[in-house]
C-alpha cells in the first residue's frame, strides 16, 4: 500500500500528516487505477488535490487552536 505525505507547500506545520492512495481515491470517489492514471497524466491535478488536503489540514489546525483559545 502507497503512503504519500501531503503538506506540500506548507512549510511551518507540527507535523506531516500521511494518507494512502486508497484513502484519496475514496475522498475524490475515483478508483485508485484513476488517482494513478492521473499522477501519470495529469500532475497539476494530483497537485490541486494536495494542496486542498493541505488547505483542509491548516483549516482544522487553526480552528482547533481558536476554539481553545476562546474556550
Amino acid at each position: 500500500m502507497e503512503i504519500i505525505q501531503y503538506n506540500s507547500f506548507m512549510k511551518n506545520t507540527d507535523e506531516n500528516l500521511k494518507i494512502t492512495i486508497k484513502d484519496i481515491a475514496r475522498r475524490c470517489n475515483i478508483t485508485e487505477q484513476t488517482y494513478h492514471n492521473w499522477k501519470k497524466d495529469k500532475p497539476e491535478l494530483i497537485k490541486l488535490i494536495s494542496m486542498g488536503l493541505d488547505m483542509e489540514n491548516m483549516l482544522k489546525k487553526y480552528n482547533t487552536k481558536t476554539i481553545l483559545h476562546n474556550s
